[in-house]
């Protein structure tokens, strides 16, 4: 009968240790929350709304039209009064500001791909606008149970920089909290919550890339929903245009030695009890 109960007794330890192992397994398997692909985005529309042609696509349109090719919540701005929406557009690979040399473009960074671009209305850098604020951001959610999670992006970031006294360009990217505000020079509010990720400012920052940063969970704001927002602030004097595709946000822990403790400990209960069983 005691015989019975040590086996009653392991077979329970055995099985806490499944319940409590097979979660943190899960959880330690990295989980996507963020995919935002541009090559989603279709240019084959006979019917073009003002501003779309067939290598270049406002993102205002894109959400009226066709909101499946962008991610359910995606939210655009610019700060100009003047033909706002052409500011923030998807362009094809074949798009001139892709394959145009340094200053006026990105030198074929995107290859094939389509891209997202912040700051320039249409054709090569060096046209409208010259100034203003312009940004699109995604939303998205981290489960429970993951610590950290890394956003990653391709990007390229150009433009003619401004004469001895102007003010540069200046690129961010951040982890925001709904209803977080962020001024036009890129600045952190105090206490709303943002997480400061990427920052480049122009003409020294100019380059091309990818970004990968790894943030810990519980520096972000404490909301269900957040969001990352990639925002270009141009000054009068410069014109640069930041553009960037293949934005993901993975949620991982990177630290599973937690877990391999938990289970060392208990099989290592659960080899002491099987011992103590056949000594008796």
């Amino acid at each position: 009968m005691l015989r019975y109960g040590v086996n009653v007794f392991i077979g329970l330890v055995f099985w806490v240790a499944t319940v409590m192992l097979i979660p943190q397994m899960a959880s330690a398997m990295p989980m996507t929350l963020l995919d935002v692909d541009f090559n989603q985005v279709s240019f084959d529309n006979p019917n073009w709304t003002y501003g779309d042609d067939n290598n270049h696509r406002i993102v205002r349109n894109i959400l009226n039209q066709t909101p499946n090719q962008l991610p359910t919540g995606t939210t655009w701005y610019t700060s100009l009064d003047n033909s706002p929406a052409r500011n923030v557009n998807v362009r094809t690979g074949s798009n001139v500001i892709n394959t145009a040399d340094s200053r006026e473009g990105f030198g074929g960074f995107f290859g094939d791909d389509n891209f997202l671009v912040l700051g320039d209305n249409v054709d090569a850098i060096g046209g409208a606008p010259n100034e203003g604020t312009f940004y699109i951001q995604f939303p998205f959610s981290v489960p429970l149970g993951f610590s950290h999670i890394t956003i990653s992006y391709a990007f390229a970031f150009d433009g003619f920089p401004g004469g001895q006294n102007a003010q540069p360009d200046i690129f961010w990217s951040y982890i925001l909290g709904d209803g977080s505000v962020v001024p036009g020079d890129g600045s952190v509010v105090p206490g709303d919550g943002s997480v400061r990720l990427q920052n480049l400012i122009g003409p020294a920052g100019f380059g091309q890339g990818i970004y990968t940063q790894t943030v810990a969970v519980n520096s972000l704001p404490l909301q269900e929903e957040m969001f990352l927002r990639l925002q270009l602030t141009e000054t009068p004097g410069g014109n640069s245009a930041f553009g960037v595709n293949n934005i993901t946000i993975t949620a991982v822990v990177p630290e599973p030695s937690t877990v391999l403790l938990l289970g060392a400990g208990i099989l290592g209960l659960g080899l002491l009890l099987q011992r103590r069983r056949l000594s008796n």
